[in-house]
């Protein structure tokens, strides 16, 4: 119990999607980095939210809002677009303009991440702006 209210306020200070997310209406707009953690990779679920939190400010400036689902019936646009079934961790990364830039089957190190959209067209036009 202690973990799922843990997790539970972790989402909500990410700004997680707790209900069907819309990549239609996110175009242009925001990235969604998406952890797929089905029942059994509880233990890497918990890693990657560890190092999500430490870099939330990172995600932020990035545009960037996170989407967890534990099974495909959660949001099954996403599930069946992306190919996100099976018992597998998965982390993926969708880029603004709705295309998959990268997908690890393991926890994701911001790092890693944040250069991959940096290294964006688009990051760079909004880096340029600022």
């Amino acid at each position: 119990m202690k973990k799922l209210i843990f997790f539970l306020i972790f989402l909500a200070c990410l700004g997680a999607q707790a209900t069907p997310l819309n990549l239609a209406e996110l175009r242009g707009k925001r990235r969604v980095l998406v952890i797929y953690a089905p029942p059994g990779t509880e233990d890497k679920l918990l890693q990657q939210q560890k190092l999500l939190r430490a870099a939330k400010e990172g995600f932020d400036d990035r545009n960037v809002t996170l989407l967890v689902l534990h099974q495909p019936t959660e949001n099954a646009e996403i599930a069946k677009r992306f190919q996100l079934s099976g018992k597998e961790f998965v982390v993926l990364l969708i880029g603004k303009d709705g295309g998959e830039k990268f997908r690890v089957k393991k926890v994701a190190r911001p790092g890693v991440l944040f250069q991959l959209i940096d290294s964006m067209p688009m990051r760079q036009d909004e880096m340029q702006s600022r």
